[in-house]
């Protein structure tokens, strides 16, 4: 026996119907309204992004990585499946917004970009900087120069994940991860373990447009801190996904600031 709705209408009958309905009523907006036609007919393509050139002061990692993301565009603008309303990079890979932040009337994002190919960052071979764009309204963007790219130099394989704040003076920061690449030997004078990975900020001083990386980092040394051995997403230490400054004093009453590191698992303090 056939199951029935609250209406005693067979289930299987009205399920058909549905189809049917919804045919008439698409039929119905695309014949009172051509605008609705239209959009049917005609799906909306995305825009060519628009990659402005490095600016002045970039350091060569960021112009390296510009021309090979400028010299994708051309491909990327005739995939036919590429978003045409959602945020997306001029070219090739994007991941997670790394750093969100509103200055002067502008929505800023940085996002997880591999600035090499399409392939995710973490596949072999492959790298990630730090894409930058900004909106006045959060629907039309501007592609700005990318803020950070790794440093072969200082053994630098990745720019993770991290945040975006102004500090106490109004000086924008980037808080992020660095990634060694794999069998880099660190100088003895850093500290540092083969291996591991570390907190490091950088700051702008041109309106978000070229940025520094700071003397001191890193500015919370892996095994220090606090900070514990095991460094993987899931059971330890990652990457900083948010991070507040409070004040606080020595106890020589000289002024300086801790920041807060918030963690999925695990959070850890340090003085700067």
């Amino acid at each position: 026996m056939a199951a029935l709705d609250r209406r005693g209408v067979s289930l299987s009958d009205s399920r058909s119907r549905w189809p049917l309905a919804l045919a008439a009523l698409a039929g119905l907006a695309a014949g009172c309204f051509p605008a609705a036609r239209r959009a049917v007919a005609e799906p909306v393509a995305a825009a060519i992004d628009r990659l402005p050139p490095p600016p002045p002061g970039a350091t060569p990692e960021v112009e390296a990585a510009m021309r090979r993301l400028e010299a994708a565009v051309p491909a990327a603008a005739g995939d036919p499946t590429r978003p045409a309303w959602h945020f997306r990079p001029p070219a090739l890979w994007m991941n997670d917004i790394c750093g969100a932040i509103h200055v002067d009337g502008w929505y800023h994002v940085f996002y997880q970009l591999n600035p090499t190919s399409p392939e995710p960052s973490w596949h072999p071979g492959q790298t990630s900087a730090w894409g930058h764009a900004r909106s006045r309204d959060l629907v039309v963007w501007e592609h700005l120069p990318i803020a950070i790219a790794a440093v072969a130099a200082e053994g630098e394989l990745r720019c993770n994940s991290g945040c975006a704040v102004l500090d106490d003076e109004g000086t924008p920061t980037i808080f992020y991860t660095y990634v060694p690449r794999p069998g880099y030997q660190p100088p003895p004078d850093r500290g540092w373990t083969a291996g591991d990975r570390q907190q490091l900020i950088a700051t702008s001083r041109d309106g978000l447009v070229t940025w520094q990386r700071s003397a001191r980092n890193p500015v919370v040394p892996r095994r220090a801190t606090g900070i514990p051995a095991a460094f993987d997403r899931f059971t330890g230490w990652s990457d900083p996904f948010e991070w507040i400054m409070v004040p606080a004093t020595r106890d020589n009453g000289a002024s300086h600031q801790i920041w807060v590191i918030w963690q999925p698992v695990q959070r850890a303090h340090t003085a700067l």
